[in-house]
């Protein structure tokens, strides 16, 4: 918009706006750039949605895991006697002496009475790792647990110990293959490429 000024004879000079309206190109540009602006808009909204997708399934399993694994660390620090082999619902073998001191189940006794027990061991048979009282409830504790050796007794530099010993840490270590209850898989050509747990456990033991 401009403004031109137009003078009578004999009279003073009348100024009078001259409009300049937008032509087909410059419409034309402004839809160009308002459409790619709402793509970005959208876009970045759908990628939004995505990533809280992704985070809600990895933070809800993670939670689980620590709800589980809070008991777990009591348990152990708690226990007067720890052994370690392989397990099932009905049995326990431990592993021999000069043998590393690792396996897919732990032994935890929180008194000097033997009768009383808390035993952690991997189920073969559904993948899942599972906690089981003298009483006999049993709980699930990990899901979709993929490897086989999940409990060792280390020292305090991180060595597997060959022997019992007291004053050990009680190292556990999971690789899953899927995401908890959400079922959701991991591995190569997956979202997650790799989902593990590792902690490790003080424990002061008789033996």
């Amino acid at each position: 918009m401009r403004e031109a000024s137009v003078r009578r004879p004999g009279g003073p000079r009348i100024w009078r706006r001259q409009l300049r309206g937008y032509t087909l190109t410059n419409l034309l540009v402004s839809q160009v750039i308002f459409l790619l602006v709402l793509t970005a808009v959208i876009s970045g909204h759908f990628l939004g949605l995505r990533l809280f997708s992704i985070n809600q399934v990895r933070l809800a399993a993670a939670n689980d895991l620590a709800r589980s694994f809070n008991q777990f660390t009591a348990d152990v620090r708690s226990a007067k006697t720890v052994r370690l082999g392989q397990g099932s619902p009905t049995s326990f073998t431990e592993v021999g002496r000069d043998t590393p001191q690792q396996g897919g189940a732990i032994k935890l006794y929180p008194a000097v009475d033997t009768n009383a027990w808390i035993l952690y061991y991997l189920d073969g048979a559904d993948n899942r790792l599972k906690r089981r009282a003298t009483n006999g409830v049993v709980s699930i504790v990990a899901e979709s647990v993929s490897n086989q050796v999940v409990f060792a007794a280390e020292s305090a530099a991180g060595q597997v110990l060959t022997n019992r010993q007291s004053q050990c840490v009680i190292a556990v270590n999971l690789s899953f293959y899927a995401f908890g209850n959400s079922g959701q898989p991991v591995g190569a050509g997956n979202q997650f490429r790799q989902y593990c747990l590792q902690t490790r456990v003080a424990s002061q033991v008789s033996d």
